[in-house]
This record gives C-alpha cells, structure tokens and sequence, in this order.
C-alpha cells in the first residue's frame, strides 16, 4: 500500500509541473488534461474535494476552447466518480 501511495504522490508532482509548464507555454488543452488527471488522482487517494476542484479547473479551461468530446468524458466521469458527494 505504501508503494502504490509513493507513486500515486510521485506522478501528482509530475502532473502539477506538467500543468505550470503548459501554463507558461499557454496550451490550455494540455493544461487542462493534467488538472483532470491531478483530480484523477486525488480521487484515486480518496481526496474528493481535491479531486473535484481539480475537475472544475479542467472543465472550466475545456469550456475556454470548446471540445464537447472532453467535455462529455468530464461529464460522465464526475457522475461515475462524485455521486456520493
């Protein structure tokens, strides 16, 4: 369980440099994907309030650009994984 813990915190500091670096590039859809992917994560650690604010920030940049491809996936996985919020 402490392995799977250490990676899990391991690819979250992946991630948040990931999305500064997209920030300072300004790709919004790259940075996007890895806030959805931090949420993934947090979510995955049992961090829901984390996670969904994490969501919020990827659907808000997805609403900037327009994909509804991304915008449904985002949809469908907050229903499948916040529904006991």
């Amino acid at each position: 369980m402490v392995d799977v813990l250490e990676a899990l915190l391991d690819y979250h500091s992946f991630l948040q440099e990931e999305a500064t670096v997209y920030e300072a590039m300004g790709n919004v859809i790259k940075r996007a994907v890895a806030h959805r992917m931090i949420g993934e994560v947090y979510s995955s650690m049992g961090q829901y309030g984390k996670a969904l604010k994490h969501q919020m920030k990827h659907l808000g940049m997805i609403f900037l650009v327009f994909r509804p491809c991304s915008t449904q996936r985002w949809y469908i996985f907050s229903q499948y994984r916040y529904h006991v919020l």
